[in-house]
């Protein structure tokens, strides 16, 4: 079965058109390209994209560019104008105002708040990162967010428990027969 996989892999080597992207990896791997054409490709990319966000600086041109730009405001700005770089603003300051506020909430056990705080400096990094990187379109970038949502919730059901604890009246004794 090994020689059957190395025979396949050297026929679809020998058979594949050269330039195909499947080989790009081999292709760095040998010497091939190299890291400052990558470069001035992404910065290429970035230029392009900032060229569309001026054009279109209201309403974007779509969602269909929005992993073309390398850098996240710049990526909501083409997609979606000012309205797309005003949701990713409010998208981080709730996310960490969020992760703030459980963070500070002494109601809560430490390992919570530990979470919380966790989890909001993953999602400033991510931030962070994103003014240089394309990363609008990975598929775990949301969970931190969800995960705090969820906290947010628990956190309130708890103090909502808490408070009925202490509103509702002690039942009656029971007498004994």
């Amino acid at each position: 079965a090994g020689l059957a996989a190395v025979v396949a892999l050297g026929l679809v080597a020998v058979l594949a058109p050269s330039g195909n992207e499947l080989f790009s990896a081999f292709d760095r791997l040998g010497g091939g390209g190299s890291a400052a054409g990558a470069n001035t490709q992404r910065f290429d990319q970035f230029r392009e994209s900032l060229d569309i966000a001026l054009d279109y600086p209201v309403t974007g041109v779509g969602f269909q560019v929005i992993a073309d730009a390398h850098s996240l405001p710049v990526q909501f700005w083409e997609s979606a104008g000012f309205l797309g770089v005003f949701a990713l603003i409010l998208y981080a300051t709730g996310a960490i105002g969020v992760g703030w506020r459980l963070l500070r909430d002494r109601s809560l056990p430490r390992d919570v708040s530990n979470l919380a705080g966790t989890l909001t400096v993953s999602i400033a990094v991510w931030l962070i990162s994103g003014l240089l990187q394309n990363q609008v379109a990975d598929r775990y970038i949301y969970v931190p967010v969800g995960v705090l949502l969820g906290l947010t919730l628990a956190a309130a059901s708890r103090r909502s428990e808490g408070d009925r604890t202490k509103r509702a009246p002690a039942p009656p004794p029971v007498a004994a027969p």
